[in-house]
């Protein structure tokens, strides 16, 4: 009986509910040195490098030796250095390395306890103990060295087959991204789901075959996965021509028409060190979009059933629908991003914890706000919007309550991205009927809305002459394409998925520039050919869609290309207001230049004290424990605010009637001390972990070390939940 519960958890699923216990990227590779040489051969731990900021798989090997192998992130997955397998998560890659050694010297092997437990709560009881794991007693029996040569008991070596997807054998490409491969193959999935994508692998411990070396090895798994990749056609016609073609047409960032700024204005400049907006050359014409497939999906499910087998006992399932789910579950491998998406939507929703508690009365009061209608300005309400997901996000990266970590999730530079699209998504995607239709009572109320919609009108006759066009411009079909980009604006929540539209259309309004031969394309161009086709597309809601961008898309996706092209737009809106003979065709209105000089020292401002907020103030999670009862609850500790102060809420918070008993302790060089009353927030990440335990003053941490780990103490049992 033991032996069918241990095999009916699999060996990811011990690895994600015991992550406190491995996981470990608050200590150092020396400190994990320490804890492995106590421990047997294969035993490891992920821990990052303070050198390189990179997280490390420290292995103990032979004679108390530890070898580090450097985690690779890229294209949104995770690979260890010399491996040509890629996995989508942590998890996954370290999982797969418990039964089959590729590059290591062998397998990794779980800790005792944890293969000897055979249910959930027996686990969660495990990684109660994070990282006092390690220090506390083995069980008797479990000398140190190598793992005895018989040992049916092991979980690691019972589940033999194993299977790699080729999309995640990734040889070098110094041409093309791998990302972009990746949406390729994205795209083909739409169309096909074919047992191609499966790599069939040996069971077992997966070794070397004997004369075969590791080069050839990999090789033959490079050239196993291209093969397939091969094999898969793309949705539509690659547009990877028209790419190379547009790096001699898009003129290059030094040259795009700037802003004239104030000398003081480059304090405060839009440039933050994370990901930005890609560039036109860059842009995939056929990418996805997750909030436009989001809602796909949910009238997919409205209309799963037809009506005439509602109501039966055998309903005839949509092969259509069917599909597109399979396709979807395919996709998400692909797009880790989606998982995130998911944990954060769960979490938003679950008001026990903190982040769920904040997003849900946030949209509450949102709501109550804009029936009552007491925003005096779009500008403002959406700011209001912006400052409330920077903060919901430093809470997810600074709480801990995603289960599992993002950090096992999505690569470290991916991280940020991940987390902005699932905030989209839960704080944005509830509001975005009530969000628009404020907007347009806003607008409409300032008369705005109508100035776009009798300036569209007025100028659909001549408008190549009054603009002065004299580049190639959108044919007929060109310009429905773009009117049905801009049209699916109107229907996404994400300012992300938005913005990608948008380049798609200058994209090719770029491209028509270039049709007519004998003729130099400047950037001055750029800016009548796009008021042409927005003209043509006669869509006023776009001063709305222009506006929600610019306002609440993070500071980061403003600058380069992304923000040139998106302020573009709105020079383009402008323009078309304006009289005509008042403002050279090609240059920015006098209007447009003093609002866009604004909005960039407003944004630039923001982005900097969201900056200077980050350092004065943490989220940090405190662990309540008493002789009945336990809990975990994340708390605003903001400069200036002392040790007792943070104690007294703690106090509050856990409902302790005799507070002069307790104090707050932290982990410092691996042991529990008093936390010191002149430490302020910024100085906790310095240390070992950032999360501090509000126990007794007198609190016996020697019982903590004589626990053993095949006796850890279920503190989820008694968690104290208002």
């Amino acid at each position: 009986m033991d032996a069918s519960l241990q095999r009916s958890l699999s060996v990811l699923d011990r690895l994600l509910l015991t992550h406190s216990i491995w996981l470990q990227l608050s200590i150092n590779p020396d400190s994990a040195h320490q804890i492995l040489q106590r421990e047997i051969v294969g035993t490891f731990l992920v821990c990052k490098c303070s050198a390189s900021h990179r997280k490390v798989l420290c292995v103990r090997v032979q004679e108390g030796a530890v070898s580090q192998f450097p985690v690779r992130e890229e294209d949104s997955t995770f690979s260890l250095e010399s491996s040509a397998l890629s996995f989508p998560d942590l998890c996954r890659l370290v999982a797969f390395y418990t039964i089959s050694r590729d590059v290591l010297p062998f397998p990794l092997e779980l800790p005792e306890a944890i293969i000897q437990a055979v249910t959930h709560t027996q686990l969660e009881s495990i990684s109660h103990l994070g990282l006092e794991f390690w220090s506390s007693q083995t069980s008797p029996g479990l000398p140190n060295g190598p793992p005895p040569p018989s040992a049916p008991h092991r979980i690691s070596r019972l589940i033999s087959p194993c299977f790699v997807n080729p999309l995640f054998l990734q040889p070098p490409q110094p041409s093309r991204t791998a990302s972009h491969k990746r949406h390729r193959f994205k795209r083909s999935l739409r169309i096909r789901v074919s047992n191609e994508t499966s790599l069939s692998l040996s069971g077992g411990d997966s070794e070397l075959n004997p004369g075969e070396t590791h080069g050839q090895n990999s090789e033959r798994r490079r050239t196993g996965g291209l093969s397939v990749l091969r094999r898969t056609p793309a949705l539509t016609p690659t547009s990877e021509e028209e790419d190379e073609q547009m790096l001699g047409q898009i003129p290059p960032s030094n040259s795009l028409p700037q802003l004239n700024k104030d000398p003081e204005d480059g304090e405060v400049c839009l440039a933050l060190e994370r990901t930005r907006a890609p560039s036109l050359a860059e842009l995939d014409s056929n990418s996805s979009f997750s909030s436009l497939e989001e809602e796909d999906a949910q009238v997919d499910l409205a209309h799963q059933w037809p009506p005439a087998a509602r109501g039966t006992r055998f309903p005839s399932a949509n092969p259509t629908s069917t599909l597109r789910r399979m396709t979807a579950a395919f996709v998400c491998v692909f797009a880790p991003e989606r998982r995130v998406a998911r944990l954060v939507d769960e979490l938003s929703r679950d008001r026990r914890s903190t982040f769920g508690s904040l997003v849900q009365d946030f949209l509450e009061k949102k709501r109550q706000e804009m029936e009552a209608s007491v925003h005096s300005s779009a500008v403002e309400m959406l700011q209001g919007m912006r400052r409330f997901l920077s903060q919901a996000k430093s809470l997810l990266l600074e709480a801990g309550e995603i289960e599992p970590p993002i950090e096992t999730l999505v690569p470290e530079n991916e991280k940020d991205l991940a987390l902005e699209k699932a905030l989209f998504g839960c704080v944005l995607k509830p509001l975005k009927v009530q969000l628009q239709q404020t907007l347009m009572s806003l607008h409409t109320r300032d008369g705005s809305i109508q100035r776009v919609t009798e300036s569209l009108l007025a100028h659909q006759e001549g408008a190549l002459e009054r603009l002065a066009v004299r580049v190639g411009v959108l044919d007929v079909r060109g310009v429905d394409r773009a009117k049905a980009k801009l049209m699916l604006m109107q229907r996404s929540h994400s300012p992300i998925d938005k913005v990608l539209l948008l380049l798609q259309v200058c994209k090719s309004v770029y491209k028509a520039m270039g049709t007519q031969p004998d003729q130099d394309v400047g950037s001055d161009d750029f800016l009548p050919a796009l008021s042409y086709v927005l003209i043509q597309c006669n869509i006023p809601q776009l001063l709305l869609e222009t506006e929600y961008m610019m306002e609440l898309l993070e500071p980061s996706w403003l600058t380069g290309e992304g923000g040139y092209y998106l302020t573009s737009v709105y020079a383009s809106l402008c323009l078309i207001q304006s009289k005509p003979g008042t403002t050279p065709t090609s240059s920015l209105t006098n209007e447009a230049q003093e609002y866009l000089r604004e909005w960039s020292r407003r944004r630039g401002q923001e982005a900097k004290t969201q900056k200077d907020t980050q350092l004065k103030q943490r989220f940090v999670r405190v662990l309540f424990q008493d002789d009945i009862r336990s809990g975990v609850r994340t708390l605003l500790w903001k400069a200036g605010e002392n040790v007792d102060a943070l104690a007294q809420s703690c106090a509050a918070l856990f409902g302790v009637s005799e507070p002069q008993h307790y104090c707050l302790f932290w982990r410092n060089e691996g042991e529990m001390r008093p936390l010191p009353a002149h430490v302020q927030p910024h100085q906790l990440g310095t240390h070992e972990g950032a999360s501090l335990s509000y126990l007794r003053s007198d609190h016996d941490f020697s019982k903590m070390r004589r626990l053993t780990r095949g006796g850890a103490v279920d503190l989820g049992e008694s968690v104290c939940e208002e």
